[in-house]
């Protein structure tokens, strides 16, 4: 009905509402080059956008169980220059922003954790000018 591809799972929490939010993100910053599980150093990447600059990685998070190696994995496997955990619900965004500041400086400033709604309400220009001008708020 969603005219969205029937995918198999692989990795753990994977689900349809996960795929729902992906599809949601990458419609909303369609201005960009979008790819949804973008496959980077070994690393699948749930939504990744490309200016002509920067590589941000987004992931959707349902819950924060990987979230801390999910963060990583974008920065040191995938080379990511910026992450973004879009968050499920208050909780989950809480323990991920918990999670963040306890990573080191040069991930924590590169890293912005919302929830899906609040992200998904931004205009995709004002997030990525905030990003190549350093403009961040964990």
């Amino acid at each position: 009905i969603l005219g969205i591809q029937e995918k198999k799972f692989y990795g753990r929490g994977a689900g349809y509402e996960h795929v729902l939010w992906q599809h949601l993100i990458a419609e909303h910053f369609s201005d960009y080059r979008v790819e949804i599980e973008k496959f980077k150093g070994g690393k699948a990447i749930d939504v990744a956008i490309t200016t002509n600059e920067l590589l941000i990685g987004i992931e959707v998070a349902m819950s924060s169980a990987n979230e801390k190696e999910n963060i990583l994995k974008d920065f040191l496997k995938a080379n990511t220059d910026f992450v973004i955990v879009a968050c499920n619900d208050k909780k989950v965004q809480g323990k991920v922003r918990e999670i963040v500041m306890q990573m080191p400086e040069q991930i924590r400033n590169k890293t912005e954790v919302y929830l899906l709604s609040e992200l998904l309400s931004k205009k995709p220009d004002e997030v990525i000018r905030n990003f190549e001008q350093g403009q961040l708020n964990i």
